[in-house]
């Protein structure tokens, strides 16, 4: 009698499909066993022999996306029951409460891997890069390194398509991710304030990067700001960032909003003859908001709202 095997993929889909794969992500950061033996059913093993590690498999996650990925690369009904479970909303949750180790440089090749096996796919696309790539609950406690090498990641496919990013991600998505992740000094606005501390252990987990690095981010985040807006800012836009200057005191993230303020200003752009930023800034106060800033005690904000204004 012959024995017929089953892929993998015929496997998964009889015990439930694409579904069956979701729950694996929220044990990414399972630990490793250290010496782990069998020594018959009468012995004991030591706490020492039985160590719990307290880093986690650095495969594991790589294994857990190349299996998503095989089973949605080139699969059309995959990517469609994907779709309609909300797939990548479900583990963009699931991530933001793992240990924030799990996320190491090769782990995000992997991510990167699935979001070209899903390009082909709009919806699931768009759910996957919305859910996760800007879903800084996941990132703000991984390694720095991790952080600035997604925002390379997000950089390069904005590149390639500019305009459809734009209306996916939006400029101001990306001044509430200044504001509520990247800031210098913390407000009832600010996110990430304490780190992830092992409750048993006392570990540090992950933490915020320290200020330098931030300063880095928050270059490769305005950069970005100015990829999607090259053909300038709407109006909701540059209201956005008045917003922002004025409900923010942390002067440091201000100077950082005046100076792209002032480089929209002077920049030309692509698409239109004549600059619409001075014209956003009349019908939204015009000087009045930067005159306000005038005030404020840093030196820096008042120096760049004296360069605007004039």
């Amino acid at each position: 009698t012959s024995v017929r095997t089953h892929g993998i993929k015929e496997t998964l889909y009889c015990t439930g499909g694409i579904r069956v794969l979701l729950p694996l992500f929220r044990t990414l950061d399972q630990p490793i066993m250290r010496g782990l033996a069998y020594h018959g059913a009468d012995s004991t093993l030591s706490d020492s022999q039985n160590e719990l590690a307290s880093s986690v498999d650095p495969n594991f996650a790589l294994q857990v996306f190349a299996l998503l990925q095989n089973m949605l690369k080139n699969n059309s009904q995959n990517q469609h029951h994907m779709v309609l479970a909300h797939g990548f909303q479900v583990i963009g949750y699931l991530l933001e409460s793992i240990n924030p180790q799990c996320w190491t440089t090769n782990t995000l090749a992997a991510l990167e891997q699935l979001a070209q096996a899903v390009i082909g796919c709009e919806p699931l696309f768009r759910q996957l890069f919305i859910q996760i790539y800007l879903n800084f609950n996941i990132w703000i406690y991984t390694h720095p390194e991790v952080q600035k090498e997604l925002l390379d990641a997000i950089i390069r496919h904005v590149k390639k398509n500019p305009s459809y990013f734009r209306s996916l991600i939006g400029v101001q998505r990306l001044i509430d991710v200044l504001r509520k992740y990247y800031w210098f000094a913390p407000d009832s606005f600010s996110q990430g304030t304490k780190p992830i501390v092992n409750p048993a252990t006392f570990e540090t987990l992950g933490k915020r990067p320290d200020h330098h690095v931030i300063k880095l981010i928050r270059v490769s985040i305005l950069q970005l700001i100015k990829l999607l807006a090259t053909d300038g800012f709407t109006l909701d836009e540059t209201r956005g960032f008045i917003c922002y200057l004025q409900d923010c005191q942390d002067s440091e993230q201000g100077v950082d909003v005046l100076q792209m303020l002032l480089s929209a200003l002077t920049t030309n752009t692509r698409s239109k003859s004549k600059n619409e930023t001075a014209e956003w800034l009349c019908a939204l106060g015009g000087l009045a908001p930067f005159i306000s800033l005038l005030q404020r005690s840093s030196i820096m904000i008042r120096i760049w709202s004296l360069k605007l204004i004039g």
